[in-house]
């Protein structure tokens, strides 16, 4: 196991641009780094400790002021709506009594908001325009510890959108962004925003096919939708897409690569 936690923290290590892992544990902590004012998609990438879904309040926020102007929101795949919650000093119910720590809350109330994520599951984050230096820290537990399966899976649903991210913290090129469940005929699409231009870039399950735009490469991908050209992209530690499957697909997922995996 030893060997198998090295090559975790090396992986780990080499996606530094866009978050910090501080562990070489199964048990460790992140850190994302925002810019002050832009909206990113970021995810869970750990459970709790003793594998309980990820809860709101474990997402932590450094160098932001606890005064509404920074917030998380979510997407809610059957409503097609937001929720979100504002870094703030929270209070009990009663809405006098102050709790003494600072967390995610109601904007109305102050009170703490409850939701809790699965590893793989994406959210946004926005720093208030007047931060410096912003950083998101998660702690918690690693999804998968072991190098039995192949794969760590995110359920995705046929014909709904979802924020994803790679549920370990390393970095994942678009590439190795496996699917199962779907078919490559153009329905299930993955797209990404960038923060500076304010866009979104699309991506289509397909046939790959070499540049020559004739010959097939044997495999199935994300790739533009009229070449059948790979597209490349490399997504940075927690950085987070939206899939939206076939809406004939079976039970699709999203799989990447489990760094403990050994065959």
């Amino acid at each position: 196991m030893k060997k198998l936690m090295t090559a975790f923290a090396a992986c780990a290590l080499a996606g530094a641009v866009y978050a910090q892992i501080e562990s070489q544990n199964i048990v460790g902590y992140t850190t994302v780094i925002p810019t002050a004012g832009k909206q990113i998609m970021t995810g869970a990438m750990f459970n709790q400790v003793g594998g309980a879904a990820l809860d709101l309040q474990d997402i932590r926020m450094e160098n932001v002021a606890a005064t509404g102007g920074t917030v998380i929101w979510w997407w809610d795949k059957d409503t097609r709506t937001y929720t979100y919650a504002y870094w703030l000093p929270l209070y009990a119910s009663d809405g006098v009594t102050p709790l003494g720590y600072d967390g995610w809350g109601d904007p109305e109330s102050w009170e703490p908001m409850a939701k809790t994520f699965a590893p793989g599951e994406g959210f946004w984050i926005q720093p208030d325009g007047s931060s410096v230096d912003p950083k998101v820290v998660t702690a918690g537990e690693l999804a998968v510890s072991s190098g039995e399966a192949e794969f760590v899976a995110v359920n995705l649903f046929a014909g709904k959108q979802v924020q994803v991210c790679n549920p370990l913290p390393v970095q994942v090129a678009l590439a190795d962004v496996g699917m199962s469940g779907v078919n490559p005929t153009g329905g299930t699409v993955l797209w990404w925003w960038d923060m500076d231009t304010r866009t979104y870039t699309y991506a289509y399950w397909l046939p790959m096919y070499d540049e020559d735009g004739v010959t097939p490469l044997g495999y199935d991908g994300w790739g533009d939708p009229e070449s059948w050209v790979p597209i490349v992209k490399q997504f940075a530690f927690g950085e987070g897409f939206w899939i939206q499957p076939d809406g004939s697909s079976v039970d699709p997922k999203a799989l990447f690569a489990n760094p403990f995996y050994q065959e």
